[in-house]
């Protein structure tokens, strides 16, 4: 087992560290090939596990290519969605799948997101029809199996992410929790990497596609999932607080919904429904649950007391998820709200929430821009507390696509960070 020390595995602050387009002086795919420059790449036993929605940059992907073709001994995993099988101008994914190094494995999320388009005679892709996206964004770093740092956010490796609000995270196991909370993504990683029905390398991917051209052009009603679905799981890391409530600063919640399944699952690792901690409930008290996106999301709104503010950047907001009655009953007591949504995806929220904010005389106020406003995320500076993560507030969110939440509490410098962001968006914005 090699052991490295804070100086060797990171330059950066050993904490948990944020990152935004708003407030960066350079574009944040320089984060991105920063952190892959802290890899410890010269040692043996060390690995790169991704998770991307989208990758078009051919930057950090000409960097994971370099590091492999350096370091044979380094293994690199890509696992992304399956929109990235197509092939197309920019699908770099697909081009690694094809050709890249040995020790730089792509495999595709399973998903079935078509339908016929009769008059072209080929499958279409259509976004309700997909059985869940693939929505995180990760970069994981270990060494002998043990992770030691690792990069999340709202930003995509794409050009478009390079103009959008984004954030980037990164994390550094600092104390116990911060290696817990990268030990909880590893297993989530390996729970799809390792299950040949959930990963499917490129040939099986197009395989798979191949059959739903076959099923879908003879209007067949049913498209016969992937065998062993239910493919046996060991966790990479044991996890210490399966069987108590989380009692820390740090809660992790993910989504994920198997294709086979009705009911959307907290997590393709297995530990979903164990997983517990005190949520606040609008009463004041603290009650057991399970640890999901919206429980995380009640949690920080509970918690906020009149005269206290909460800021929300939320790309895309559905009044149908309990974070929409939340907010309500927390400003109609008195806690002070702000709302940036994306023009684009959530003008019709936006407007009618602000239209009820006045005709009720709320201390609530939401604003959109013209720029695409991607950040995902909730804060309450009075109390350190800070939301964030891939999740949007919507019922897509939580019953379809594979995404995650990290709540974090009582790091007042990163809520600090958090809502320098949020001011400067707010301060281009004209109100509604």
């Amino acid at each position: 087992m090699i052991s490295l020390s804070p100086q060797e595995t990171i330059s950066a602050p050993n904490m948990i560290s944020a990152h935004f387009k708003s407030t960066s002086p350079q574009p944040l795919k320089f984060v991105v090939l920063a952190f892959l420059d802290r890899v410890p790449a010269e040692r043996p036993g060390v690995e790169i596990n991704l998770m991307a929605f989208s990758f078009t940059n051919a930057e950090i992907r000409d960097r994971l290519v370099d590091m492999a073709a350096r370091f044979p001994h380094l293994r690199i995993r890509l696992l992304v969605d399956w929109g990235l099988v197509a092939p197309g101008k920019g699908n770099l994914v697909r081009e690694l799948a094809e050709g890249g190094p040995a020790n730089l494995e792509v495999r595709f999320k399973y998903d079935q997101p078509y339908k016929w388009n009769r008059q072209l005679g080929q499958l279409a892709w259509d976004y309700n029809k997909s059985l869940g996206l693939l929505h995180h964004r990760t970069i994981s770093v270990s060494v002998d199996g043990q992770p030691i740092q690792m990069l999340l956010g709202s930003y995509n490796w794409t050009q478009r992410g390079e103009n959008n609000y984004e954030n980037l995270v990164e994390i550094a196991p600092e104390t116990g929790e911060e290696l817990r909370i990268l030990k909880e993504f590893d297993n989530e990683f390996f729970a799809m990497w390792d299950n040949p029905a959930l990963a499917l390398p490129l040939a099986k991917a197009l395989a798979q596609k191949d059959a739903f051209h076959q099923a879908l052009s003879h209007a067949s009603s049913s498209i016969v999932h992937p065998r062993s679905l239910r493919h046996p799981f060991i966790p990479r890391h044991q996890l210490d607080h399966l069987k108590e409530p989380l009692t820390g600063d740090l809660v992790l919640a993910f989504s994920s919904k198997r294709p086979d399944e009705e009911v959307a699952r907290n997590g393709f690792s297995g530990s979903g429904k164990q997983r517990h901690f005190f949520m606040m409930k609008g009463n004041g008290k603290e009650k057991k649950v399970p640890i999901s996106l919206t429980t995380l999301a009640l949690d920080v709104l509970h918690r906020a007391q009149p005269g206290e503010e909460v800021l929300i950047a939320m790309f895309a907001f559905s009044k149908r998820v309990a974070d929409y009655t939340a907010l309500l009953d927390r400003v109609r007591l008195g806690v002070r709200a702000r709302l940036i949504v994306d023009r684009q995806v959530s003008g019709d929220f936006g407007r009618e929430l602000q239209a009820k904010a006045q005709a009720e005389e709320l201390p609530l106020e939401v604003r959109m821009g013209t720029r695409c406003m991607h950040q995902k995320y909730m804060v309450n500076p009075s109390r350190g507390m800070v939301l964030t993560g891939t999740a949007n507030s919507t019922t897509d969110a939580i019953q379809r696509h594979c995404d995650h939440r990290l709540l974090v509490r009582n790091r007042m410098e990163l809520a600090g960070k958090f809502r320098e962001d949020f001011e400067t968006m707010w301060n281009r914005i004209q109100p509604l």
